[in-house]
């Protein structure tokens, strides 16, 4: 049976460290400054569709946590 996901966000610039668990069938997005969520829009089918805007640099390898490929493309699209 899955379990809760740890995850550990630290600051290096305070020195802050913050702890949470993500539920089963949950996620955390963490967005960085300028980045910051503008809007969520909630559907009865279990979907989410975030509006992330800010973003200046796209996470390079790392897409959906599987695969680094579409990150890529989809970064290079975006040039």
């Amino acid at each position: 049976m899955p379990r809760p996901l740890k995850v550990t966000v630290h600051d290096p610039e305070t020195g802050e460290t913050a702890h949470t668990e993500v539920p089963v069938g949950s996620y955390l997005l963490v967005c960085v400054e300028p980045c910051r969520r503008t809007a969520l829009n909630a559907y009865a089918t279990g979907t989410h569709q975030i509006t992330v805007k800010g973003v200046t640099d796209p996470m390079a390898g790392f897409w959906n946590g599987h695969d680094a490929g579409a990150a890529q493309a989809d970064q290079e699209r975006a040039k």
